[in-house]
């Protein structure tokens, strides 16, 4: 734990500033709360060859002059040596950060893959355990006496992996957004930005966690589990 007087800092995981977390770590990161006194400023060392990110814990909160409200999440990126918090009143934020993973990376639903044969293989693997006698691969929660939730069925589309924050331009996410005209494709694969096919996929699920295929717009307004249900 560091106390400076801006704040305290408390390193969960990996080091910061010089004080060392305790917690074991099988890979390269970071993790720090920070608790902003009224009128604080803390600056945080950084390691460059580190992405970060800042999560709020409660607001206001300003990083590196950017607010931030409760639950919003800063990517900072890589290359930086310092990040400056700072809060009006007495506040919270996490921060985050790592060797960046280089990996392209398939998400559905609540499984993270390298490929959509993966993310098959993950769900089919999900429904056996949540059907059958014991978790093997997944696990069990402790103290959660609830049912695991059922996967829904898998898009239409095959999954593809998702550009790195970043490599889809500003520019291209306009376009996306103003196309009225495009098609949706069944043939498409879910994940390849920014073409036609998934300028229509982006138009029907702004959290892109329904096929392309889908036939009728999803309802975003629903709970992201509940649209990925609904519209996958």
């Amino acid at each position: 734990m560091l106390t400076e007087d801006g704040g305290r800092i408390t390193v969960i995981n990996g080091e910061l500033g010089g004080a060392t977390s305790p917690a074991r770590a099988y890979t390269p990161l970071v993790g720090a709360e920070i608790a902003l006194r009224p009128g604080g400023r803390l600056r945080l060392p950084l390691r460059p060859d580190f992405e970060h990110a800042v999560l709020a814990l409660s607001d206001p909160v300003e990083v590196d002059g950017t607010a931030l409200t409760t639950g919003s999440l800063l990517h900072l990126g890589e290359g930086r040596r310092e990040v400056l918090l700072s809060a009006e009143s007495a506040s919270r934020a996490l921060l985050i950060g790592g060797a960046p993973f280089d990996e392209e990376l398939v998400m559905w639903w609540n499984f993270v893959a390298r490929t959509h044969e993966e993310v098959v293989e993950a769900r089919r693997d999900w429904e056996a355990e949540r059907t059958g006698p014991s978790p093997d691969r997944f696990g069990a929660v402790p103290g959660y006496d609830g049912a695991a939730l059922p996967a829904p069925e898998p898009p239409r589309a095959r999954l593809r992996a998702r550009p790195r924050a970043g490599t889809w331009s500003a520019e291209a996410a306009h376009r996306a957004r103003s196309d009225q005209t495009t098609s949706p494709s069944t043939t498409a694969e879910v994940g390849d930005r920014p073409t036609a096919r998934a300028t229509a996929l982006d138009r029907r699920c702004p959290a892109r966690m329904c096929a392309v295929s889908s036939p009728t717009p999803c309802s975003c307004s629903q709970p992201a589990m509940a649209r990925a249900a609904s519209c996958a």
